[in-house]
């Protein structure tokens, strides 16, 4: 029926603690709030599922990718496998909408539930970087230049598929039109929103300042994000200097964690 709520899929390739992983929590929860039926599918299980389960909303961990395109016929056995899994949570929750994150290659698969012509699938990216990467692959690294090609061509051929992309700023989503040639009314930037109620409990600041050796009245400024290449902490450490030349008082919190860990930890000691 017309009035009916619209029953909404957030597809994710994880459910760690990471900045994409977040905005599906986030989403689920105002999704509800506005009469929406959510429901969260994944790939891999993690920490973020007893978040949205307390919620009341429920998560279908589905079976991960076993096998690289590299051994085809596994690989097409996987996708098969998969997209069953993914048929089947479709039909139980009687999906309207599908809206994908952070999937790459398991994106064309999600796209392949259009064969009902009314289920509307939409691409998310969270990143005007988002072509295939070096740390992707575990193995196999000579097939890096390869398969940039054959993504950029999937996404070229599959935008006039989808129904939509969702890009998180305009640089992402003048990367998409860059990269992929959609046609332009198909791309619409919704800015990653921060649920603030979560941070207005009360809390003992002087006692936190204490634990971390930080003065009363210092200048304190706090990072939260992945120790990853394109968050870009290496910027903000080279500029500290010229900066704390100027408010000694300063110190600067890079909160979480990461593969550039101990990198940024040099940097901030060389520093």
């Amino acid at each position: 029926m017309q009035n009916d709520p619209l029953n909404v899929m957030q597809v994710v390739s994880n459910l760690d603690i990471g900045g994409g992983q977040e905005v599906v929590r986030t989403l689920v929860e105002n999704l509800a709030e506005a009469g929406c039926v959510p429901v969260v599918c994944t790939f891999k299980d993690g920490p973020l599922r007893h978040d949205i389960e307390g919620l009341g909303i429920p998560v279908e961990v589905l079976p991960s990718r076993r096998y690289s395109i590299l051994a085809f016929p596994r690989f097409v056995a996987d996708m098969v496998r998969m997209r069953r899994a993914l048929v089947e949570v479709v039909n139980q929750h009687d999906i309207d909408v599908v809206q994908t994150h952070l999937l790459r290659l398991l994106d064309f698969l999600v796209l392949t539930l259009r064969y009902r012509r009314d289920l509307l699938v939409f691409w998310t990216f969270q990143n005007a970087h988002f072509t295939l990467r070096e740390d992707h692959l575990l193995r196999h690294t000579w097939s890096l230049g390869p398969k940039r090609w054959a993504y950029r061509a999937l996404y070229r051929l599959a935008a006039r598929w989808v129904n939509g992309f969702i890009a998180v700023s305009d640089d992402v989503k003048t990367a998409i039109l860059g990269s992929f040639r959609p046609d332009p009314d198909k791309v619409t930037v919704i800015c990653n929103s921060v649920d603030v109620r979560r941070y207005q409990q009360p809390v003992d600041r002087s006692r936190v300042r204490r634990e971390l050796g930080l003065a009363e009245n210092a200048r304190v400024v706090a990072v939260v994000a992945t120790f990853k290449k394109q968050k870009g902490h290496r910027y903000l450490i080279e500029a500290t200097p010229s900066v704390v030349s100027q408010f000694p008082d300063l110190h600067i919190l890079l909160i979480g964690d990461g593969e550039l860990r101990e990198e940024l930890q040099a940097q901030a000691r060389d520093a």
